[in-house]
C-alpha cells in the first residue's frame, strides 16, 4: 500500500491518477499517526516552498515526517515535496525545511525559452523594456531518450547519429526507387541523374548509391593532429531505427523550431518588471475570501 500524504497540494489528483492507471494501491493520509503507519510514502507538492512548510506545520507533522523517511521508509518527493528534504529553500529562506539534507534549494540560473509564435509573452517584453536573446534551441551532439519502444533502449545514441543514419538509408531506397519505371513520367532522365547526385551528397551514398555510415555521424576514434584521420562509427541497424521510433525526436516543427527566444537574465525579469509597472495595484499577503470555478 502507497500513502499519499494530503495536505492540499495542487497535484495531489494527479498523483492518484498515475498510481490508478499502473494499478498500484494507495491511499491519502493526512496526520501524524497516518505517515507512521505508512510503508511506502508519497509527499507531492505545487507551489511556493514557504506555503507547503507552514501547511506541513500547521498540520504538526514535521516530526513524523522527519521520524518516517529517517527510519528508512521509501520516500518519493515530488516537486516541492523533494525540495522539503534541504534546510531551507530560496524562495522562502525564513521557513525551515525537514532538514533531511543539508543545503538551500535555489532556482536555476537562466530563462525559460520562449518560441517564436508566443506573441503575446514578446509583446510583453517589448512593451515592459525586458530584453530578450537568442535561445539555442537544438544540439546534435545531445543523447536521444526515448521509451515509446523497447528498440534501441540499451543504448546511447546521439541525435546526429539517427539523424545521419537515418538520412542516409533513406536516400539509398529513393535512389533505387528512381531506376523503377513508374518514375519516367514525372522525372526525365537528366533529372533523375541530379537527383540521384542530390542523394548521393545528402546521405553520403558510395558510387553504388548504397549507405555505410559517414563521419557526419561522429567517430568512434576521434581524428588527431597530423596523420591521425579517425575511424568512423558504425551506423545503426536500419531495422532497429524504424522500430525504435527515434524519428519523432528528429522532426522540426512550427512549435520548436530551432531559433527561439529567453529573457535575458532569467524568466523572472518578466514578473518583475509586470510587478513594477502595476505596483500601486498589488496586494500581497491577501485572504482568499472566495473560490471561483470556471
Amino acid at each position: 500500500m502507497i500513502s499519499i500524504f494530503d495536505y492540499g497540494a495542487g497535484n495531489l489528483r494527479s498523483v492518484q491518477n498515475t498510481l490508478g492507471a499502473i494499478g498500484a494501491d494507495y491511499e491519502l493520509i493526512r496526520d501524524a499517526a497516518g505517515i507512521r503507519k505508512a510503508t511506502r510514502l508519497i509527499l507531492p507538492g505545487v507551489g511556493h516552498f514557504g506555503q507547503m512548510m507552514r501547511a506541513l506545520d500547521e498540520l504538526d507533522v514535521r516530526g513524523a515526517l522527519i521520524e518516517s523517511i529517517r527510519g528508512g521508509v521509501p520516500f518519493l518527493g515530488i516537486c516541492l515535496g523533494l525540495q522539503a528534504l534541504f534546510t531551507s529553500g530560496e524562495e522562502a529562506p525564513k521557513e525551515r525545511g525537514l532538514g533531511i539534507y543539508p543545503g538551500e534549494v535555489r532556482r536555476f540560473q537562466g530563462a525559460m525559452r520562449i518560441p517564436h509564435h508566443h506573441r503575446t509573452a514578446l509583446e510583453y517584453c517589448r512593451e515592459l523594456g525586458v530584453a530578450i536573446e537568442p535561445f539555442i534551441n537544438h544540439c546534435d551532439g545531445t543523447f536521444l531518450y526515448q521509451h515509446k519502444t523497447d528498440h534501441l533502449t540499451d543504448r546511447r545514441i546521439r541525435t546526429r547519429e539517427a539523424r545521419t543514419d537515418l538520412d542516409g538509408y533513406i536516400a539509398e531506397l529513393l535512389g533505387k526507387a528512381l531506376s523503377q519505371e513508374s518514375l519516367d513520367a514525372s522525372l526525365t532522365k537528366d533529372d533523375a541523374e541530379k537527383l540521384i547526385e542530390y542523394l548521393r551528397r545528402a546521405g553520403a551514398l558510395d558510387d553504388k548509391a548504397r549507405y555505410h555510415g559517414s563521419t557526419r555521424r561522429g567517430y568512434a576514434v576521434e581524428p588527431g593532429p597530423t596523420d591521425l584521420e579517425g575511424k568512423q562509427s558504425e551506423p545503426i541497424d536500419f531495422g532497429d531505427l524504424l522500430r525504435s521510433k527515434v524519428g519523432l525526436y528528429l522532426q522540426t516543427d512550427y512549435d520548436y523550431q530551432n531559433s527561439m527566444f529567453q529573457v535575458a537574465g532569467g524568466t523572472d525579469r518578466l514578473t518583475a518588471a509586470l510587478s513594477e509597472r502595476v505596483k500601486d495595484r498589488i496586494l500581497y499577503r491577501a485572504a482568499a475570501r472566495r473560490n471561483m470555478l470556471f
